[in-house]
């Protein structure tokens, strides 16, 4: 799971008190992870009763921060190199990741302007972006006043109330707020190259077969290919960079690379497939 290769992150550097706000397969999350004790830190869990943003996910964890200095990494990011050098610089100041983007790339991300490294303003999803330095869902407060705002803002029901949105009213009342310029860029899950790009860096250089998986013998399997529970596979060639999901089926002839086969995938005869989130004929969306 993705959210591990986060956790694993948080703990090299460490990080090992971690509180996971659920909502959206709580249970599946909730069983493999458990109390974090098989992954070296200690997790409890925060559930998010209303689904209205990041503020409102991010308040449910106010009484298991407490008064302590803390970060935030949102789940659908991916940090390539890491926290390392961002918790290096996040002491005194209250800090926000950073990566410069393409002016396509912040059309579609949170950005911020700037005073030198000191933020101005926050803009969510702007169709004509100020800057091109976008926001990379980690997060460091060094103390616990963020909550204060997000309790005094007004909650609007059925209207998603971001993170930014606490953070500018923040800024308005007289705090400071700093940015770390990550050289790399961050990797958002929430558009399909994100998504692709992410499942690259999770999969390491061997193969992986689920059990009770078929595969017949005129298929290539590739290395960095991941293959779950209970597939067919019939004389199709599959790899580099492919994870197919559990009870998918690939028939003959077809060819897949550098894509995601969701759960109970069906590909029929001699289709090729390329940089694509894919379900079946109709249900695809390429890069």
């Amino acid at each position: 799971p993705i959210l591990e290769y986060i956790i694993e992150d948080c703990k090299k550097n460490g990080i090992t008190n971690i509180g996971i706000v659920v909502s959206h397969l709580k249970k599946q999350i909730t069983d493999y992870f458990g109390n974090g004790k098989k992954f070296g830190v200690k997790i409890k869990y925060f559930q998010q009763r209303h689904l209205s943003g990041t503020s409102d996910a991010l308040f449910e964890a106010r009484n298991f921060v407490k008064n302590k200095s803390f970060v935030v990494y949102l789940a659908d990011t991916i940090i390539p190199k890491g926290l390392k050098e961002f918790l290096k610089c996040a002491k005194n100041e209250n800090l926000i990741m950073v990566s410069k983007l393409s002016k396509n790339e912040a059309k579609i991300s949170g950005i911020v302007k700037l005073n030198k490294n000191k933020i101005i303003s926050l803009e969510e999803k702007s169709q004509n972006p100020s800057t091109c330095f976008g926001i990379a869902g980690v997060y460091y407060f060094k103390s616990n006043e963020i909550f204060q705002v997000i309790k005094n803002s007004v909650q609007t029901k059925n209207k998603e109330n971001h993170i930014t949105d606490a953070i500018q009213k923040f800024i308005d009342d007289g705090n400071y707020v700093y940015v770390f310029k990550n050289k790399t860029k961050f990797l958002d899950m929430g558009n399909i190259s994100g998504l692709i790009k992410v499942s690259k860096i999770l999969q390491n250089e061997t193969i992986s077969i689920g059990e009770n998986s078929v595969i017949d013998s005129k298929s290539k399997i590739n290395k960095f290919s991941h293959i779950g529970k209970n597939c067919v596979i019939e004389n199709s060639k599959i790899g580099p960079y492919v994870s197919i999901g559990d009870n998918s089926v690939v028939k003959s002839g077809s060819k897949i690379k550098n894509s995601i086969l969701v759960k109970g995938s069906i590909v029929s005869n001699r289709h090729e497939i390329i940089n694509t989130l894919w379900k079946n004929e109709k249900n695809n969306v390429k890069q």
